[in-house]
């Protein structure tokens, strides 16, 4: 139950108001529901918080505010194609009109909308630690370091432009959660992939980047085999099928996507 409702009108304001405890609140849909990790008695609301909701472009990155929601970057001209597609996995509109970018990267769900796509075009964040400081951390450290999880994140930064992505999301319905989101980038001929695996975890992939990048032709057969040899998945689920399918719909939906990039598509 909610105890301490507080507003904040700047980035400073709110994490001198964190200092207390409790979280940020921003869209909401992730806090204080039904089976949620995330629940506090204190919720610290940034929806006022004006940087929060710019987009800007410069030095060919787009600095996406963490306040902006899915909606609102869906709409916006400066959010990269890519990025829009894993917005658009979020069916419902009115969930759109409700959860932020920051958001769903803060509670690094393994079936989240967005964090595949963002590991594999190398997503930055820019923050703001409990003294204000701001600092600028890649996504895959960020991801791994826990003592960040309780900053504040100011804005997403992204490339402007890929050579390729593509992202794929696998799930019983489009209001479903997600079993499996699979992404892949290719910027100056350097081959990212980012794997969102339900219950499993949120992985870089970098030996099946690697494979693809040394040879784009590579078989479906011989991705299955590394993606099994990475043995991030092995256990069945009732509701999101056998570790072998999973395993088997990662190295298909590679394979398509290589086919898709040889033919010159998707930039």
């Amino acid at each position: 139950m909610i105890s301490q409702f507080l507003t904040a009108d700047t980035a400073e304001q709110a994490v001198g108001m964190k200092e207390i405890g409790g979280l940020f609140l921003a869209g909401g849909t992730e806090i204080n529901r039904l089976g949620a990790e995330n629940t506090a008695d204190t919720l610290i609301s940034v929806r006022r918080i004006h940087q929060l909701k710019t987009v800007d472009i410069h030095d060919g990155s787009v600095h996406i505010g963490s306040g902006l929601t899915f909606q609102e970057a869906l709409e916006h001209a400066g959010v990269p194609a890519y990025l829009k597609e894993a917005l658009r996995f979020m069916g419902s509109r009115t969930k759109r009109n409700m959860a932020t970018i920051g958001g769903n990267v803060a509670v690094r769900r393994t079936d989240s909308y967005l964090l595949a796509t963002l590991t594999s075009v190398s997503a930055e964040l820019v923050m703001m630690d409990h003294s204000a400081q701001v600092y600028r951390i890649s996504l895959d450290d960020y991801l791994k370091d826990t003592r960040c999880a309780g900053d504040l994140i100011l804005r997403v930064v992204v490339p402007e432009t890929v050579d390729f992505a593509a992202s794929k999301r696998y799930a019983n319905t489009v209001e479903s959660h997600s079993g499996l989101v699979v992404s892949m980038a290719v910027r100056g001929g350097r081959f990212r992939i980012g794997l969102a695996v339900r219950d499993c975890g949120l992985y870089d992939a970098v030996s099946l980047a690697g494979a693809c990048e040394a040879d784009p032709a590579i078989t479906e057969e011989a991705l299955l085999a590394q993606v099994v040899g990475t043995g991030w998945i092995t256990q069945d689920s009732r509701v999101y099928g056998s570790a072998a399918y999973r395993n088997y719909l990662i190295a298909v939906t590679l394979r398509r996507m290589l086919d898709e990039l040889l033919k010159g598509g998707r930039s």
